[in-house]
């Protein structure tokens, strides 16, 4: 449960968990929060990497796919998946890490990261890696032996429509993105205009939504950003 749900540890030493669990069963003893993290977990992740290694292990070939960003924390993480195809000609894939990386990420950071994760999996090599075009990826790649690197088709299909659409000689687009930017701002940094956003919701029968800014690195979010809030935008501002 605590794996699956991605709970806190101190979910054990909780009085109020401790009570619920003990009116289920007076005779069941949880484990405290030492066993669960030094014990438990380990044994666990144990189970699972063992498991995933057979199922990995009836694949003939194997291709891995990694990308690194940060969170709203600013948090720096790498995140690797791996992908083969099982003895009924099924399409497997499986997350096998996503792994803390702080610091720059340098083509050596990168490199010593992923060749880590892959060994620790029992990836052997030569092997497929696709990630983005990411100068300093691309050299990390060149630091792996036994590795095909392939730039990531969607990524690639991308900076061309970032480039199509940051283009002013072909379309209007760049100024109606820098409307619907400047809106999402104003209520992402005004409580206020918030809730009056949620009134207007409600009075225009619609449903209740918070604005979402684009992220030039995320897969289609400029489109979204129009298409998911032009209603909204229409309804507001231009009736």
């Amino acid at each position: 449960m605590v794996c699956k749900e991605g709970l806190p540890f101190n979910l054990v030493e909780s009085p109020s968990f401790r009570a619920f669990v003990e009116e289920l069963d007076p005779k069941y003893k949880l484990p405290t929060r030492k066993a669960l993290s030094t014990t438990l977990i380990p044994e666990r992740h144990e189970i699972i990497q063992t498991k995933i290694r057979e199922d990995m292990s009836k694949g003939k070939a194997k291709a891995v796919t990694t990308d690194m960003w940060t969170s709203s924390n600013n948090d720096s993480y790498m995140g690797v998946t791996c992908h083969w195809v099982d003895e009924d000609y099924q399409l497997r894939n499986t997350c096998l890490a996503i792994k803390h990386a702080p610091g720059s990420h340098t083509a050596d950071l990168i490199s010593t990261e992923l060749s880590e994760i892959m060994t620790d999996w029992g990836i052997e090599r030569p092997v497929h890696l696709v990630t983005d075009s990411g100068a300093n990826v691309k050299r990390a790649m060149s630091l792996m032996e036994g590795v095909e690197w392939r730039p990531c088709f969607a990524h690639t299909l991308q900076l061309v429509v970032n480039g199509g659409l940051g283009s002013r000689e072909v379309t209007e687009l760049p100024k109606v993105l820098a409307k619907a930017r400047a809106i999402v701002g104003h209520f992402r940094r005004s409580p206020l205009a918030t809730v009056q956003l949620e009134k207007a919701q409600t009075q225009l029968s619609l449903p209740q939504h918070r604005l979402k800014q684009d992220c030039p690195t995320r897969w289609n979010s400029q489109v979204r950003h129009i298409i998911e809030h032009n209603e909204i935008f229409y309804q507001k501002f231009i009736s």
